[in-house]
């Protein structure tokens, strides 16, 4: 507790909560009026929006009339998995469906959320991604004010990186982000049973949360070399793998298949070699029409950005870091369309949040560092606007 008031104090002394705070507000407001604007203005790809009335926007909103305030503003951010997501927390999961292939906390908070809130499941779904993406700004701008760096640097950097629109989606990144960072917190004030509680949630949030087994069983090795804590504390990394394959084993009990195996049958996702995705998204990039393959051109950038970070981090004996960066990286590469191409690579590079809070120290120069700051934005607006027009981005 005495850590985090010396954090909170040391956060408000540099100012740094006026500056994040303010520009986690106003990019909150531009995607709300980004995504009305890029929905009355643009063209909506035709039959991607689905026909059935139990998954239009009053079926998650009861009460809003088409073309009411509430249906323009936040119908654009019905896209996607988000009708998953929001559909699990109104039905449950069901049997027929590929619905397990989804993790059970985020849609489980959307339902606490939206029941409180009349049955109004998108507000709740969206209150759960503002509030969880407000709560992991926070703990990074602590982590940028504790080792000197400008917190609203490395926020402006997260919050404008191509495909971080998602932190605002009705997705499980910013919650999983949230919950990477407490647990990356707690092991570094060496309290591993929260560690463990935290990482069994993040596992609940996204699957691949497990393999934080491997950066913060490093933290606990140093610790351990300097007789911090006790080698029984490693017991507190069970939750993680346990959360993992407990939720397969429910999933097979229950429903009679895993998520494997749903994302293969519903999504025409599996994994190979790591190459594989990636030579067919270069090949798809450089023998497909732009138009058709504009989300290869961003999944090929984020997975260039974080490999390179990843790396810089290791050379920068950042073990943690590096090693955070690079499985999730490769996860990322070997998870392939049965077309060969990477699969939402750009938007699961989003929560490593060690390429945010070193990316000023790497970038060098401060007129390199506006450029690519100033290239992420127009990226950012581009992605957003896929997203909001039903072309898919990731």
């Amino acid at each position: 507790m005495r850590n985090l008031k010396a954090r909170t104090g040391s956060i408000k002394e540099e100012g740094g909560v006026q500056k994040w705070v303010w520009q986690f507000l106003a990019v909150w407001i531009l995607l709300l009026i980004w995504g009305v604007l890029s929905t009355e203005l643009l063209p909506v790809v035709p039959n991607r929006a689905p026909r059935s009335s139990h998954l239009t926007i009053e079926s998650f909103a009861p009460g809003w009339a088409p073309g009411s305030l509430g249906d323009r503003v936040f119908s654009p951010w019905l896209r996607w998995d988000t009708l998953w997501y929001l559909q699990i927390a109104r039905d449950g999961y069901q049997a027929d469906q590929a619905s397990v292939a989804f993790p059970p906390l985020y849609p489980l908070a959307a339902r606490l959320a939206g029941g409180l809130l009349g049955e109004n499941y998108l507000i709740g779904g969206l209150l759960v991604s503002w509030m969880s993406c407000f709560g992991a700004c926070r703990l990074l701008a602590e982590r940028a004010v504790s080792r000197g760096m400008d917190a609203g640097k490395v926020i402006r950097l997260m919050l404008f990186f191509p495909t971080a629109f998602f932190l605002f989606a009705g997705y499980t990144e910013s919650l999983f982000l949230l919950l990477v960072l407490l647990a990356w917190r707690e092991a570094e004030s060496g309290r591993w049973w929260w560690v463990g509680l935290v990482g069994g949630a993040a596992v609940l949030t996204r699957f691949i949360g497990v393999l934080l087994v491997i950066p913060l069983g490093v933290i606990w090795l140093d610790q351990f070399r300097a007789k911090h804590h006790k080698i029984f504390s490693i017991l507190w990394f069970l939750p993680m793998p346990l959360a993992y394959f407990g939720w397969f084993w429910l999933a097979n009990t229950l429903f009679g298949t895993d998520p494997s195996k749903a994302l293969h049958l519903s999504w025409a996702q599996h994994f190979d070699l790591p190459w594989v995705g990636l030579l067919g998204s270069l090949s798809a990039i450089f023998t497909q029409p732009l138009s058709e393959v504009l989300f290869a051109y961003v999944d090929i950038l984020a997975i260039a950005i974080a490999w390179a970070s990843g790396f810089w981090l290791l050379l920068k004996r950042k073990w943690p870091e590096g090693l955070f960066v690079l499985a999730f990286v490769v996860i990322s590469l070997v998870k392939v369309t049965d077309k060969g191409m990477l699969g939402s690579s750009a938007r699961f590079i989003v929560p490593l949040f060690p390429i945010f809070l070193y990316q000023p120290e790497w970038m060098g120069h401060p007129v390199w560092s506006r450029v690519v700051l100033y290239g992420s934005v127009l990226l950012w607006l581009f992605s957003a606007a896929m997203f909001f027009t039903w072309n898919w981005i990731g």
